[in-house]
């Protein structure tokens, strides 16, 4: 456990080990309970786990608990939803839940599975793309209409790294661009079309790598098709990766700096394009390149899930949950907060941050309420906070 400043929790680290020292490390017992302790072991770090361990008093949270939700869909080819794992916090309690839905035998499917589809020139945005493209144009930005810099989106992700000695660039930009080529999800470019948002992939993007300031070559690929739709600008792109070469001293080093929208990642989906990244520039140098370059992705895409949850909602799989938030916001009043300066007329962007510490004993004391209450520390933090607020 680490401090707000990165350094370690000894007050906490001592707690942590306590509570590891005085648990019974029960071993998990037949098929089942072996996998789902793997993919526990695999996404919380740890070499070893006990089957009645609760997963909130281990450092699980809600992103790892949907993470491993999706690991077991995979695995036994079963759909169970975020709630079982608060009720079920246990490798056993979870694997007693998969061989019940099964009926003890996980070869047969109880799950709504994405298929691969074939895309046209009209792909239909996921939901959450279509809440981004409606943020972005209600706060004046439009980056995705507009001609200004990637850079300029308040919905744009940003990584800033500086490389001690030389990239090799020609190894780089090949890797990167055998990524764009893997996941069409980075190649797309998006439109409206009769007051709906639609994605078009292009075979291949140019103005996407950049080495001291000059279009670096892209990877042979098929030609463009053209454009469906006149609102779609095939010379824009989402992604954009660029390296400086500075001189200093006699020794350089290389500025990198690797921008994506949004529209095309989330926080978790990020990091394992980093990873594939990294693996692919490091094949080069192994001679193992070919291997993993030359590896196609045969399963589903983001645009397949996208096709998938707009059929879904149409036969009305969402209908319960539309219902609950919509009688719930009904009740919502504004938070009107006085503020200490004047609010713009159009958001800059600019904000502040305020980090402060909460003492082990408290800390643990919150998870335990927490777990009390079968919720995440997350949401009952958030929970004081809208007391707070309110």
């Amino acid at each position: 456990p680490l401090t707000v400043n990165g350094k370690v929790d000894q007050e906490q680290l001592l707690l942590l080990a306590e509570q590891l020292l005085d648990r019974e490390l029960i071993p998990p017992k037949g098929e089942v309970e072996e996998d789902v302790s793997q993919i526990w072991q695999s996404l919380l770090g740890q070499e070893q786990l006990s089957v009645e361990d609760d997963f909130f008093l281990i450092g699980g949270n809600s992103i790892v608990a949907t993470q491993i939700l999706s690991r077991i869909s995979q695995r036994f080819k079963v759909d169970l939803p975020i709630r079982d794992l608060f009720y079920h916090p246990t490798i056993r309690g979870v694997a007693e839940l998969i061989s019940e839905r099964l009926g003890g035998d996980f070869s047969e499917s109880t799950s709504v599975f994405i298929s691969k589809q074939n895309h046209n020139s009209h792909l239909r945005a996921s939901f959450a793309q279509q809440r981004i493209w409606f943020l972005e144009k209600l706060s004046e930005s439009d980056y995705l209409n507009s001609h200004q810099r990637p850079d300029k989106s308040p919905y744009n992700i940003i990584y800033k790294l500086r490389y001690l000695g030389q990239l090799n660039i020609e190894a780089l930009s090949y890797a990167f661009n055998t990524l764009l080529k893997r996941h069409e999800i980075l190649r797309s470019q998006f439109y409206e079309q009769d007051g709906k948002l639609f994605a078009f992939i292009q075979e291949k993007l140019t103005g996407v790598f950049y080495f001291n300031d000059e279009e670096f070559p892209s990877a042979p690929s098929a030609p463009s098709p053209k454009a469906s739709s006149k609102n779609l600008n095939q010379e824009r792109s989402l992604i954009r990766l660029e390296i400086q070469r500075v001189e200093k001293d006699g020794k350089s080093h290389d500025r990198i700096k690797f921008s994506i929208h949004h529209m095309l990642v989330d926080a978790w989906s990020l990091s394992n394009l980093l990873v594939e990244l990294l693996q692919l520039y490091n094949a080069i140098a192994t001679q193992a390149v070919q291997k993993i370059a030359n590896k196609e992705i045969n399963e589903a895409q983001y645009f397949d899930f996208a096709h998938w949850q707009h059929e879904a909602f149409e036969q009305g799989f969402y209908q319960k949950e539309l219902v609950y938030w919509q009688k719930h916001i009904s009740h919502e009043h504004v938070l009107d907060l006085p503020t200490d300066k004047v609010r713009p007329a159009l958001p800059s962007g600019s904000g502040g941050r305020v980090q402060f510490e909460i003492p082990a004993q408290q800390n643990e004391a919150l998870k335990l309420l927490a777990a009390k209450n079968q919720i995440t520390l997350s949401t009952l933090m958030l929970s004081i906070y809208a007391l707070l607020l309110h």
